[in-house]
């Protein structure tokens, strides 16, 4: 499996649905190179291992599909929001940082506890961020999400398992409002479908 150009200095790994894996993202910073998200795939690890020595690696979240190849890989530098780190170690991002000119942020969520973002020449990588739980959105979590999305400043959103993977800020934020906007008085969760 090759790589596929996403956009100047960043390249990715496709998904996979056997084993269900989500994309690898491998990020050339100004300063270094940056891995955002591991996948579970033996195809991502195969092509990660080839730049992953001095690389800083980005866990959007703890979940399998994101995160299996972690142990093979065993990074140097590794950033993960802070229940990503207990399971994983690394550093835990609880608001922003930079690392080699990408900046890292904190994403409240409904679909995992602690995602963390990657700002990056335009995109911000979300991995599965913006999506639900099996029981819906959490509807305070959900504005929370919202919220922090507004103050990014890249235009496109990368959408982890998503056809196609860059979609426009303003797009992904008028679909979030409209399922906030379906909240019922005195519910917690919003349930969409």
């Amino acid at each position: 499996m090759s790589l596929i150009n996403l956009s100047d200095g960043v390249e990715y790994v496709p998904k996979s649905e056997n084993p269900l894996s989500a994309e690898a993202f491998i990020i050339r910073a100004s300063g270094g190179v940056v891995i955002y998200d591991v996948g579970a795939s033996d195809e991502a690890f195969s092509e990660l291992a080839k730049v992953s020595g001095d690389a800083a690696v980005v866990l959007s979240h703890f979940h399998a599909d994101h995160s299996s190849n972690i142990r093979r890989l065993k990074p140097k530098l590794l950033f993960g929001g802070g229940y990503t780190c207990k399971k994983f170690g690394g550093e835990a991002v609880a608001g922003d940082t930079e690392v080699f000119g990408a900046h890292l942020f904190s994403l409240p969520s409904s679909h995992a506890k602690g995602c963390l973002g990657l700002e990056y020449n335009g995109l911000a990588f979300l991995g599965d961020g913006t999506y639900s739980s099996k029981d819906g959105f959490n509807a305070g979590v959900l504005r929370e999400t919202i919220d922090r999305l507004e103050k990014l400043s890249a235009e496109k959103f990368v959408l982890s398992h998503s056809e196609p993977l860059i979609h426009l800020k303003s797009e992904v934020d008028g679909d979030l409002k409209k399922i906030y906007d379906m909240r019922k008085p005195g519910e917690n969760f919003i349930i969409p479908w």
